[in-house]
């Protein structure tokens, strides 16, 4: 999604790399796919885990454990935790596993592409609602439909186009192709972005990778 002003576009793109095509002119790319990654060590992010602090134990488990670099091109799930297993002693979630190829692609952008490091940062749509709720985790789980609903309450009050925007994502992809709550954590993404006078970062001070990538998540603070 892309907001500016009071106006907004949607779409599907094939590639992440689409989305930083000059035609979009994007001046900040928020994703919800982790940037910036342990080479072998197993050690959690301290993005994850302050994330996870934040988010409490209604919605902490939403924030996957992010892959270290070492397996990102296994060739099965299987082959996945047998490579993490030998390296740290632990195993990536099927979730992870099922996104490892977008985080791959992210991943090699950031490490290669000197535009993608200056405008692509990692958001949680999760830890965005709460940022954006006064630092209160949502109650419900956004695939159900007071979940759904009260992400919208949160988001109305910021951009009032929100049903609008959601009803004709709705009936432009099928389910198939594009999920009902994955819509809201775009919008949500995309409405931080705008947002730069209250972003925060979690840690305060990244840590970088090896390549010198931040290991961080952007959010908006709104009291």
């Amino acid at each position: 999604m892309r907001i500016v002003g009071a106006h907004y576009t949607f779409g599907v793109v094939p590639t992440v790399e689409s989305l930083l095509r000059p035609s979009l002119k994007a001046e900040q790319v928020f994703i919800d796919i982790p940037i910036g990654l342990r080479d072998r060590d197993g050690t959690a992010r301290q993005c994850d885990t302050a994330a996870r602090k934040l988010l409490g134990p209604s919605r902490r488990s939403s924030v996957f454990p992010a892959p270290i670099r070492a397996i990102l091109q296994a060739s099965s799930f299987d082959d996945a935790r047998a490579q993490s297993r030998a390296l740290t002693g632990k195993s990536p979630s099927k979730q992870t596993f099922f996104i490892m190829p977008k985080i791959h692609e992210v991943d090699s952008l950031m490490r290669t592409n000197s535009r993608a490091r200056s405008v692509m940062r990692e958001a949680h749509p999760e830890l965005c609602f709460c940022g954006l709720a006064g630092g209160q985790a949502m109650t419900h789980k956004k695939s159900t439909l007071v979940g759904f609903n009260e992400r919208l309450d949160v988001l109305r009050p910021l951009f009032p186009a929100a049903d609008s925007l959601v009803e004709s994502a709705l009936s432009s992809y099928l389910r198939k192709e594009v999920a009902k709550d994955d819509i809201l954590d775009a919008l949500v993404c995309a409405v931080v972005a705008t947002m730069s006078q209250q972003w925060v970062t979690v840690p305060a001070a990244p840590e970088l990778d090896s390549h010198g990538i931040p290991m961080e998540m952007v959010y908006a603070a709104v009291n």
